[in-house]
């Protein structure tokens, strides 16, 4: 199970109780972080972080070595309330300039994208006169996109001191598992500082399995989502990291290398065989 975050346990029990009452057992093996496997009567549901690595581009060419012509990136495609927060926050402490952003409303249904903006303000943004004023402000303006559209956003991302990665799940505080995206590996696979937005021990879980990071950017991993949202503004909005590039040049080969050393365990014929004898 990958690209998504594993279920909750309630919905766990569910399946579980399917599963007995068919007479049948299933062994889940997934993306996300947990430390211990979930064990029910038919159910197992086991982590194995080293499935992250089908996120990685590590087979693609490193970027060069170069000064940072932007303090941030940070790309926002399909959007929801906390996420359109950020946008607002983004506007009201100025720092929109400061950075390669992008707030482009996609959506899976026939809504339109003004109409979704519309919809997630008055979900509860509205109770907030300043977000009431960037609303205002931006509702001409989106989507919004201030670089050059690519498909290909390495060349953006190496040229940005931090890189802000929204998860999806990141104010799924009390879910026993942590989900990082395809968007957080490609930031950590780049020589930028890399500050995530996920749920609560997301960098704890990245380190325990030897990914690397600017370690004092563990400080924003805060137990409240709200908070961390804030630790990380003013993150962006005081900059105190001065950084070293070749050393994190480096940390992003660390990082490539250790996705690239998993991407090929995975791919081995006999890795899942230990998942088939535990089944």
């Amino acid at each position: 199970a990958t690209w998504d975050l594993i279920p909750r346990e309630f919905e766990l029990q569910k399946l579980n109780q399917k599963c007995s009452e068919c007479g049948k057992k299933i062994l889940i093996v997934c993306d996300s972080f947990f430390d211990n496997p979930v064990a029910m009567s038919n159910l197992t549901v086991v982590s194995d972080p080293k499935l992250t690595s089908l996120g990685s581009s590590f087979d693609q060419p490193l970027p060069t070595i170069k000064q940072h012509n932007k303090l941030f990136n940070c790309f926002i495609h399909r959007v929801e309330p906390t996420r359109q927060s950020w946008f607002y926050f983004l506007y009201l402490q100025g720092l929109l300039d400061k950075g390669y952003v992008s707030f482009l409303l996609y959506q899976k249904n026939n809504q339109s994208r003004l109409d979704l903006f519309e919809k997630n303000h008055y979900s509860g943004l509205n109770s907030l006169p300043k977000f009431n004023r960037a609303y205002r402000h931006l509702q001409n303006k989106v989507p919004f996109r201030n670089f050059v559209d690519s498909e290909k956003l390495s060349d953006v991302v190496a040229n940005s001191k931090y890189s802000l990665t929204l998860e999806t799940y990141a104010i799924d505080d009390d879910h026993f598992a942590v989900y990082v995206s395809e968007k957080t590996i490609r930031s950590l696979e780049h020589p930028c500082l890399d500050l995530i937005f996920g749920q609560h021990k997301t960098y704890d879980h990245l380190a325990k399995h030897g990914i690397e990071f600017y370690q004092s950017l563990a400080d924003v991993d805060d137990p409240s989502w709200i908070k961390r949202q804030q630790n990380i503004l003013n993150m962006l909005t005081q900059d105190p990291i001065h950084v070293n590039i070749e050393y994190m040049y480096k940390q992003c080969v660390h990082n490539r290398s250790l996705f690239e050393n998993w991407y090929n365990e995975i791919s081995s014929p006999e890795y899942f065989t230990k998942y088939i004898d535990l089944l």
